[in-house]
């Protein structure tokens, strides 16, 4: 399991997350590629949680949130 954790997310990549989460992703029902920040491409991931929860930080003007990753490449059959 990877938790990821965002700081400082404006409004409209807040939107585009929980749109992805939601449309996309279907909570933790659909799996996904997920492009880790050293290029390493994972497939077969999906989210953990069945809600995104943020929180709003510096005078409500931007957003934290946390997200739990499984990876299917690192589960043990």
């Amino acid at each position: 399991v990877w938790v990821l954790s965002f700081r400082d997310l404006t409004a409209a990549q807040k939107t585009a997350l929980q749109t992805y989460f939601n449309d996309v992703a279907k909570g933790p029902s659909n799996t996904f590629s997920y492009t880790h920040t050293d290029g390493t491409v994972y497939a077969g991931v999906r989210f953990l949680d069945n809600v995104l929860e943020f929180s709003r930080i510096d005078g409500g003007a931007f957003f934290t949130c946390s997200i739990k990753l499984l990876i299917a490449a690192e589960v043990d059959d």
